[in-house]
């Protein structure tokens, strides 16, 4: 049912594709066929109203959601021409997850980025220690708390706390980063500086994120995937989607009717 747009961004250097993913919980099913690609270190917004399975979406493509013994999934992944259907470690690791709420362990700032780190193997300190400054001077955290790094993560403000999660999911330098509403329980600063840090991260990562703020999505998205009842509906590049909607639905929920 979705509408596909021949402009070049959508098939130029994928590096994620998905080929007729469908998922159910039990009996009821929540994603039915979908088939889409994601440009590589661009950032892809998954846009639909609540409920239509975009969520569920993000936690399939990193296998997430199969920790769950009453989800079923069909279909392929593929990563970089890889099928990663079955492979749901490698996905854990080349596909990150950062999560609607600020979600910091509950210790140290440092012990957060050295979490990941020791679970997948990096346990040499000089490493551990160079890659945890790089990575929060990626998101802009080094200079506001590089004097507290053994401080609780829990003292953080919802801004920083969200950059530190997104600095922990990068430690392991995953190829595709997934953000669900990171920005929702944000101010608008706060909001701002993370727009910002991702405009800046899509030249070295794959991004999708999923939001339910349209302006956010006109900010920062270069596609725009909208779902309706599990289903793709309809995509194109964001000058592509909010200026010519294919569809009278996608026209009527960008104009607030849903």
């Amino acid at each position: 049912m979705s509408t596909e747009s021949t402009n070049p961004i959508l098939f130029t250097n994928p590096i994620l594709e998905v080929k007729n993913l469908s998922l159910s919980y039990g009996k009821r099913q929540i994603l039915r066929n979908l088939h889409f690609q994601i440009p590589e270190k661009s950032i892809t917004v998954f846009l639909g109203s609540s409920g239509c399975g975009k969520s569920t979406l993000l936690k399939s493509l990193n296998g997430l959601l199969l920790e769950n013994k009453e989800a079923s999934m069909e279909g392929e992944i593929f990563l970089s021409g890889e099928n990663l259907t079955k492979q749901k470690e490698k996905r854990l690791e080349q596909i990150a997850m950062v999560f609607q709420n600020p979600s910091p362990f509950p210790f140290s700032i440092y012990k957060n980025m050295t979490y990941a780190l020791e679970y997948y193997g990096i346990k040499n300190k000089a490493e551990q220690k160079e890659l945890i400054q790089q990575k929060l001077k990626d998101v802009g955290l080094w200079e506001e708390i590089s004097g507290e790094l053994h401080r609780s993560a829990l003292s953080l403000s919802g801004g920083q706390a969200q950059r530190l999660c997104i600095a922990r999911a990068l430690c392991i330098e995953p190829k595709i980063l997934l953000l669900d509403e990171p920005c929702s329980s944000l101010d608008r600063l706060s909001t701002l500086k993370i727009e910002e840090l991702l405009q800046e991260l899509k030249n070295r990562y794959s991004i999708i994120i999923v939001t339910h703020n349209l302006s956010e999505a006109k900010r920062i998205g270069d596609q725009i995937l909208f779902f309706h009842e599990g289903e793709l509906w309809e995509r194109g590049t964001k000058e592509d989607f909010f200026a010519h909607p294919k569809r009278p639905e996608t026209k009527e929920f960008l104009e607030g009717e849903w």
